[in-house]
């Protein structure tokens, strides 16, 4: 590990201006020899499913070809669109569905031309040139093959188009929809801590992983209860998938981070069936080496499917079916050091899907989409020895129910060729249920010496259901063409969708118990005494159904005022609304207004080279696990007792450093019960400096809170089991997350088979909404106004702000107008009261991204095909965004950024998502017709890492903030420490090779059959993906872990990067 610093502004400064200066180097030349015309450019429609095609047909002089016939044709699905070249030769051919066509023109005095490999991309505009021949120039034939590709300029999206059906065929890939969007430039793998649907994520241009957002065709699939992810769809299903890292349209909205776009197969005219087959052998699946978590040695994991997919007409021309249907088998093992146990864990649940499309006109296309991915994971735990490395007798059952059944209908209708009017209707669901067995055995984890380890039978803390998450939306579009001082394409639209969130969580055994001691030679920040060992337990119940409601309408002009200039203009208005589980409204933004200004320059005038740009703001809605978690009537307490007997230590003193070392004995096996039981409960009155301890009420003894009794000051109370008013849970004057971006890029195709594109991005968040802990600056307004802290009725300020009561959701670094959530002693009613940013003691939230990036792209043609990407980038602030990868917290909208004063010094610098250098580069090589080598490879530098701890008892709720499990304060051993200022990770190398074999026709007549291998982290590299960042432990003292590779927040995980593992298959199509 190599120590490293963090700079401030400057180094910031200087990376921007280098980056200008890079961009204006490669643009400069071409910008002083452009010369525009006034003969403006269709301008054209792409949206979520589908293309637009855009051609223009010249002679062989260059002169426009007016007036001519020209006859598009779907090569899948047969219908056709008949359409005239305008006085500038040009012709457009809206909202298709993506795929090849062949194009067909005629115009007297010309030989006619057909084309019969034009493709059209998702979300793009697909420009072509045509070149006509006049009659006699050479002999009256029609004329083949004579489209030449041209750069898009229709919009100013930055990122990448896969076509997932030809990409899996020529490149190696894991079989996600994370590994494809990991092709993008700017996109980076997140932590081992966020996975949605056992599916891990991608940080895409500076964003964290829950700030993504997720379409299929057409229908948002993004995970709305905190961001992370979005709902399953069979890997195979998968046509063609957008990531659209910057520069978004008007349409595409409730997100920060990156779009990801994605349409599935469908039939045509054609009967097809194919058969796939994958499987990955765990015995040639290699070992990360064993970090202080895992025995990494023991961890493993074998897969195989058989996948089936037929397709074809209905009705030729006008009605087709697709249909998929994937039959996985999955085992994986692991083996938790940490968590005492050996786990096998296994799922064999079909998923499926179909497609139907149906034209009832050339022009009027209807389709309908249904894919059911549910599936239940059963894990077996088995008691496990990490330092004998022995598996012992079945211990517990964990059971994940994942997935759920999804659908959208839509219609898109061509009237005229100015007016085309599209509509969509749909609904996602999936569950997300964690349930284990044994229900009633609390968890117990004993943490001191030094590294928490789970030592009793029960190895989870909490269980889960339901959970289950259901989005049900609307909308409609409209595109209509003019001329009007040029060519305009209006595009503009609405969008209405409801979600509806039920989730009921419970601790297993009533309470999860952590046995602490410190470790220190001093009396800890919450009173307890050198060598003193305690119980800490936990008890969390609590639920309901929540239900969301976002809206949106959108207008944007694609108006091409010359053939050389197009400017994109565009607004969206979003509403954002949040309910509680009574229904009432606590989180409610409304008219957040979004300019999308964007422009494309030709400087040469052949539509080989652009230059464009783009503004936009971004806004994120919030997450219903907000509504969860401050919104609903959960109970969320913590209690702390002694030894029995109120002595130091539970069991036998250690001989040699009793102070260290953890006493013997005291606990029953295979409970980790204490023995004798719990002594003398610590309250306020033991403790004094430990002033996050409330009084305890009889609703918490109701709840299941171990009893004491009734008012004891020993509670430490995160939800105190009430909803609380709905305008005390967000301030008044709160305002929605946004963000800024922009961007310039230059783009350049060389010929039919290469382009490359360079661009500068810049991206600042403006705010957040996230909670912090109020109660400080409450208790100051108390004793500035003249409230008593302690009453004779037991209802003074310090008695109900204790510590961190009120969280509320607010701006951090803006004055906030509150509701309190109890009244101020003497008083009845809920007072509204105002903090100046300074009264909160919170920063102002700052996140900064900033990147060059340079990509380029060679076609595959049949023989090879390269694909590639290099990006310098910087990201940086004290907010790292919708999750806490430090700390491995996936609350969106509640992080613990910004919860106590003492959480705020060292928050700046370099952030989890920060890798300085990206390369990437992916392509295939056909040795011969039947035999092609494809290669997958990246390059990325070192995540740079802080050191988390202890805040110092110099800062005001010391005690309170030290209760958090996983500590997110910036200082370890009483000193600060910047966040990323610590140490740097590993540079990950990964280099991934491919082979596909075709069996020769003359051996197997009757249909298609491709063998493949594909060999993951060939070299297998063995690169630290996460280092353990917790410098102190939680119950006093160095953390000895600090700097190891492993986890912060715990999660099980190998710490490395993915070992290498081969995947063997075969494709069989008919």
């Amino acid at each position: 590990m190599k120590m490293t610093s963090t700079k401030g502004g400057a180094r910031a400064r200087l990376l921007t201006s280098t980056l200008l200066a890079g961009l204006a180097t490669v643009a400069a030349p071409l910008a002083l020899t452009a010369v525009a015309t006034a003969i403006p450019t269709l301008a054209s429609a792409q949206d979520y499913t589908s293309g637009t095609l855009v051609g223009t047909v010249t002679d062989t002089s260059g002169a426009p070809v007016a007036d001519a016939t020209v006859v598009v044709k779907s090569l899948r699905q047969g219908f056709e669109r008949n359409v005239t070249t305008d006085s500038g030769g040009q012709f457009r051919v809206p909202l298709i569905p993506t795929g090849g066509y062949s194009v067909t023109i005629k115009k007297g005095g010309f030989q006619p031309l057909t084309d019969s490999n034009v493709a059209v991309r998702l979300g793009s505009q697909s420009n072509y040139g045509f070149n006509m021949l006049a009659e006699g120039e050479v002999e009256a034939v029609v004329v083949t093959g004579a489209a030449n590709p041209q750069l898009d300029f229709a919009q100013t999206t930055t990122g990448t188009v896969l076509d997932v059906e030809t990409l899996v065929k020529n490149v190696p890939v894991v079989r996600n929809v994370t590994a494809l969007t990991l092709l993008a430039p700017s996109a980076v793998e997140g932590t081992a801590a966020f996975t949605t649907q056992g599916l891990g994520q991608a940080s895409v241009g500076g964003s964290s992983v829950g700030e993504n957002v997720f379409y299929v065709n057409g229908l948002n699939i993004t995970n709305f209860i905190n961001g992370i992810g979005g709902a399953l769809v069979p890997f195979d299903f998968y046509k063609t998938i957008e990531v659209k890292t910057g520069g978004y349209a008007a349409e595409y909205g409730r997100g920060t981070g990156g779009v990801i776009n994605a349409v599935t197969k469908s039939g045509s005219n054609d009967f097809t069936f194919a058969v796939h087959g994958n499987w990955e052998p765990g015995g040639m699946r290699a070992h990360a080496p064993d970090t202080f978590q895992t025995t990494n040695s023991r961890v493993g994991q074998s897969y195989k499917d058989v996948v089936l997919e037929a397709g074809g007409p209905i009705l030729k021309d006008h009605l087709f079916f697709y249909g998929i249907y994937q039959q996985p088998d999955t085992k994986q093992t692991t083996a938790a050091k940490i968590g005492n146990y050996y786990g096998v864990r296994k799922w064999d649940d079909p998923v499926w899907g179909v497609k139907l499309d149906g034209y009832l006109t050339s022009r009027q296309h209807l389709e309908f989409t249904y894919f059911d991915t549910t599936f239940t994971r059963t894990q077996q735990r088995y008691k496990y020895d990490g330092v004998t490395d022995t598996i012992g007798a079945a211990s517990s059952q964990v059971i994940d129910n994942f997935g759920g059944p999804s659908y959208v209908g839509r219609y898109t209708g061509s009237f005229t060729d100015w007016l085309t009017v599209s509509a969509a209707y749909g609904k996602t669901k999936f569950s997300n249920d964690l349930i284990n067995s044994p229900f009633d055995k609390p968890q117990v984890v004993d943490t001191r010496n030094g590294t928490s380890v789970t030592i009793s039978d029960q190895t989870v803390a909490a269980s889960t259901t339901p959970s289950e998450a259901t989005r049900e939306f609307y909308r409609g579009d409209v595109d209509i063409y003019f001329k009007l001082f040029g060519d305009h394409h209006i595009r503009a639209g609405l969008d209405n969708e409801k979600t509806t969130f039920v989730n009921f969580g419970v601790r297993n055994g009533g309470q999860n118990w952590t046995i602490r001691k410190n470790r220190t030679a001093t009396v800890n920040s919450q009173g307890f005494a050198p060598g003193q060992e305690w119980f800490d337990l936990r008890t969390f119940t609590g639920g309901g159904e929540f239900q969301g409601e976002n809206k949106a309408y959108y207008i944007q002009d694609a108006w091409d005022i010359t053939d050389r200039l197009t400017l994109n203009l565009g607004f969206r208005r979003d509403n954002f609304l949040e309910q509680d589980s009574a229904g009432q409204a606590f989180s409610k933004f409304e008219d957040l207004d979004a300019l999308r200004l964007g422009f494309n320059w030709d400087p040469s005038g052949d539509r080989q080279n652009r230059i464009y740009g783009s503004y936009g703001r971004y806004y994120l809605p919030v997450a219903a696990n907000t509504a969860y978690r401050a919104a609903s009537n959960n109970l969320d307490v913590r209690q702390y007792f002694l030894p029995a007997g109120g002595g130091l230590y539970i069991g036998t003193p250690a001989a040699t450093n009793p102070l260290t070392t953890p006493s013997t004995g005291g606990l029953t096996a295979g409970t980790g019960l204490p023995t004798a039981g719990l002594g003398p409960v610590v309250t306020r009155t033991t403790n004094p400096t430990f002033t996050n301890l409330a009084a305890c009420t009889q609703l918490f003894l109701d709840r299941g809170v171990v009893s004491v009794p009734v008012g004891t000051q020993a509670c430490a109370v995160g939800s105190a089991g009430v909803a609380p008013p709905p305008e005390s849970i967000s301030a008044l004057n709160v305002k929605a997350t946004a963000e800024d971006e922009y961007i310039l890029g230059y783009e350049h195709r060389f010929n039919s088979l290469w382009k490359a594109n360079v661009n500068l991005t810049y991206r600042t968040l403006l705010r957040a909404a996230d909670d912090a802990a109020i109660d400080p600056a409450v208790l100051a307004y108390c004793d500035a106004h003249g409230y008593a802290r302690f009453t004779a009725a037991g209802d003074g300020c310090e008695e109900t702000w204790s510590g961190l009561n009120q969280y509320l959701i607010v701006n951090p670094g803006e004055n906030v107008k509150a509701v309190l959530y109890a009244p101020l002693p003497g008083e009845t009613d809920l007072r509204t009261i105002e903090l100046s940013a300074a009264d909160l003691g919170l920063p102002k939230v700052k996140r900064e991204y900033t990147s060059l990036e340079f990509s380029f792209e060679r076609s595959f043609d049949g023989k090879w095909g390269l694909q590639g990407s290099y990006v310098l980038s910087e990201s940086k602030g004290n907010f790292e965004g919708a999750v806490k990868s430090d700390t491995g917290q996936a609350d969106a909208g509640i992080t613990s950024d910004f919860d106590t004063p003492g959480f705020i010094p060292g928050t700046y610098g370099l952030l989890p998502n920060h890798h300085g250098h990206q390369f990437k580069l992916f392509g295939s090589y056909a040795v011969t017709d039947n035999f092609l080598i494809g290669g997958n490879a990246s390059l990325i530098s070192p995540r740079h890492y802080g050191c988390q701890g202890l805040v110092p008892d110099n800062i005001p709720n010391s005690s309170a903030s030290n209760t958090y499990g996983t500590l997110p304060a910036h200082f370890c051993g009483g000193k600060l420490v910047p966040r990323g200022s610590a140490f740097k990770g590993d540079w990950i190398k990964k280099v991934d090779l491919s082979v596909r074999y075709t069996i020769p026709e003359t051996i197997l007549p009757a249909g298609n059959l491709v063998l493949r291998v594909d060999v993951f982290n060939l070299l297998n590299s063995h690169g630290v993906q996460e280092f353990y960042e917790q410098g102190d432990l939680t119950s006093g003292g160095p953390d000895p872990h600090f700097g190891e590779p492993g986890s912060s927040s715990g999660t099980v995980g190998s710490g490395y990067q993915t070992p290498r593992y081969v995947r063997f298959g075969f494709d069989l199509a008919f």
